[in-house]
């Protein structure tokens, strides 16, 4: 029996392709979305309508929908015919769905919202750091890729964080505080972080406390009930910190990845004839490429009333942000080596502290050059000119000696321009350890020596 297509996916299609600029509209509402019906009625969906959904947004998802395209019609053709009918029924329903999926897709911004993005989340950021003592930011670039809500979202174990406005994938304020709260229960747990603290940044739920909860162990530590005096089972209370959605600043490319589920059949009944019969079946899902920076913010809500205290709580929950991102990983996978950060606002830091001390350095070498070259003039003033020429001439005598044979040439061709000592440390070279080379300018060159015995006869000097 064949399965049911949607007789106007092809008009909706026509309509719907030149016009999707929004990813999270697309994914959510438009055409050849993850349900649709199977066959006899019953109620479902086929994996491959939730993988082709995604693909749609991803850079290299096109690549992967013309591969299933193309088993699709080679599927419905059934040339060999040896495919099973129910194989071909469903290859020719499809074939219309997988088209429109490659038609109407968006897998990046018009280059001009997307510059309205960038410019309002810089706006944004600049906006919260306008006041440092209750709302602090972080700049931190994306090293390796970024696997967002996988177990929920828009897509059924695909899923991914896509804010309504422009389609970008953003990290939840809740992600941002779950690794924050990880991390500081780490520290709780080894004894470097205050109970009460802990406490007034993350808030509590008497669930917390419960003999599986986290805090279980910390139940000693909870106030003893004023009316009572007894020590309660656990307290409800509200945290001071907020932890703000994450935003990418730069380009913030979905691309798609995979995991191989190699043999699943094994895997749920353990029998090894299943070995045999199956192949390995890739599990693709959307993931943030690498080198995406985003901008992470906390901020106090006010609870907090004492200002040492409100310091100490906001500068302990960006110490944790900067840690979390850094060394705990966000998002999915992160044992597996996904969304760990860089923090480029240290390494920003880093690079203005390395150019200004270069600086510094430069400014210092060009002030000791300076005060030797004023000692070295005022030294030369105190000496009669008879031992300024001597000491030249030692200078202009050691330079003409380390001097190769072409350069030495090449000076003595300007010896009339030179300076009395230079002509003079010239000249009793020529008279001494390079009188061979005289004698071969004189016998091959006499304008050229000429123009030397002239120069130095000018000085007050002979060459033979």
């Amino acid at each position: 029996m064949k399965i049911p297509v949607a007789p106007d996916v092809a008009a909706v299609v026509g309509d719907y392709a030149q016009k999707v600029e929004n990813r999270s509209l697309l994914l959510g509402k438009f055409v050849a979305h993850k349900a649709w019906p199977l066959q006899n009625g019953v109620e479902g969906k086929w994996d491959d309508a939730t993988r082709w959904n995604f693909l749609r947004v991803a850079g290299n998802g096109d690549v992967l929908l013309q591969k299933d395209e193309a088993s699709l019609r080679h599927d419905a053709e059934n040339r060999n015919g040896r495919i099973r009918p129910e194989k071909v029924d469903k290859a020719h329903a499809l074939l219309p769905m997988i088209k429109a999926m490659r038609q109407c897709a968006c897998r990046e911004l018009r280059p001009d919202v997307e510059e309205i993005r960038k410019k309002r989340v810089a706006h944004w950021r600049e906006l919260l750091a306008a006041d440092e003592t209750s709302r602090r930011t972080l700049a931190a670039r994306l090293e390796a890729r970024l696997a967002l809500n996988l177990s929920g979202g828009i897509l059924q174990n695909a899923g991914i964080c896509l804010d309504r406005l422009f389609g970008a994938p953003y990290i939840p304020g809740s992600a941002v505080k779950g690794v924050c709260r990880k991390v500081a229960l780490e520290k709780l747990r080894a004894g470097t972080m205050d109970f009460g603290l802990f406490v007034d940044l993350f808030g509590v739920a008497e669930s917390d406390f419960k003999p599986k909860g986290d805090l279980a162990d910390f139940r000693e530590c909870l106030p003893p009930d004023p009316a009572t005096g007894k020590k309660p089972d656990g307290i409800n209370k509200k945290g001071a910190v907020v932890f703000l959605p994450a935003y990418p600043q730069s380009a913030a490319p979905i691309a798609v990845d995979l995991t191989t589920v190699h043999f699943p059949d094994y895997y749920r009944t353990g029998r090894e004839a299943d070995l045999a019969n199956e192949r390995q079946k890739p599990n693709p899902f959307p993931v943030v490429e690498k080198g995406t920076v985003y901008v992470f913010a906390v901020a106090l809500d006010g609870m907090a009333k004492d200002g040492e205290r409100r310091k100490l709580l906001l500068d302990t929950a960006v110490v944790l942000l900067h840690e979390a991102v850094e060394n705990a990983g966000v998002g999915a996978k992160t044992g597996a080596g996904y969304g760990w950060f860089s923090d480029i606002d240290a390494e920003l830091t880093r690079q203005r502290e390395i150019q200004a001390a270069a600086e510094a350095e430069c400014i210092r070498l060009a002030q000791e050059e300076e005060a030797r070259q004023r000692a070295e003039e005022a030294r030369r003033e105190s000496l009669s000119q008879e031992d300024r020429d001597k000491e030249d001439y030692e200078k202009a005598l050691d330079a003409l000696r380390a001097l190769p044979d072409e350069q030495f040439a090449n000076f003595a061709k300007e010896l009339a321009n030179k300076s009395r000592p230079e002509i003079l440390a010239c000249a009793a070279l020529l008279k001494a350890e390079k009188r061979d080379r005289w004698k071969t300018w004189k016998k091959k060159k006499a304008a050229l020596a000429g123009a030397i015995k002239a120069a130095v006869q000018g000085a007050g000097e002979e060459l033979p």
